[in-house]
């Protein structure tokens, strides 16, 4: 029972440490795992593990059909019960923006990463609301759209101010 959550950590590590192939190993034998199961977090978390893998990588397509067969797995009852970071769910609403983005479709984009941060508000925890409003005001710059970063980049650095979140201030700031 503890392969998956030890799975699951390990390629965490290699994914923010750029071991892109050490990650893609573990997303497979996560995504193999989920597959012999019957729990729509697990899938969720393997296509989010591969979806955010492959587009670190630059395959933007797979990675964008890895994330959109997470969202298919989630469950509106099971949201909120899930208190990981990252939120699958959220995770997978979050990074199909930035891959719309880059992939040339903008409105898809933004309609995606409201979709994100109407989850993160719905999830009411300080972390997840954080990070999807860091993600957010990173996809406004990539969008040009100035107002709306400095709105969500505020909401960063007092969020994160105010729960002691000294990691998520400097990036808010920065």
């Amino acid at each position: 029972p503890g392969l998956f959550p030890a799975l699951r950590s390990l390629h965490y590590v290699a994914w923010t440490q750029g071991q892109l192939h050490t990650a893609q190993e573990l997303a497979e034998r996560l995504l193999t795992l989920a597959q012999t199961s019957t729990d729509a977090v697990s899938h969720l978390e393997a296509h989010l593990a591969m979806g955010t893998t492959l587009w670190y990588g630059g395959l933007l397509v797979p990675a964008l059909q890895h994330l959109e067969q997470g969202l298919s797995a989630r469950h509106s009852t099971q949201r909120s019960a899930v208190q990981r970071v990252p939120h699958p769910e959220l995770g997978c609403l979050l990074y199909s923006a930035l891959v719309l983005w880059y992939m040339g479709y903008p409105d898809q984009a933004q309609q995606r990463l409201q979709e994100g941060l109407d989850c993160a508000a719905q999830l009411a925890q300080p972390h997840h609301l954080v990070w999807a409003q860091h993600l957010g005001a990173m996809f406004y710059r990539l969008c040009r759209q100035l107002p709306q970063a400095q709105t969500l980049t505020e909401a960063v650095v007092q969020a994160a101010s105010a729960q002691g979140m000294s990691f998520a201030v400097a990036g808010g700031q920065l």
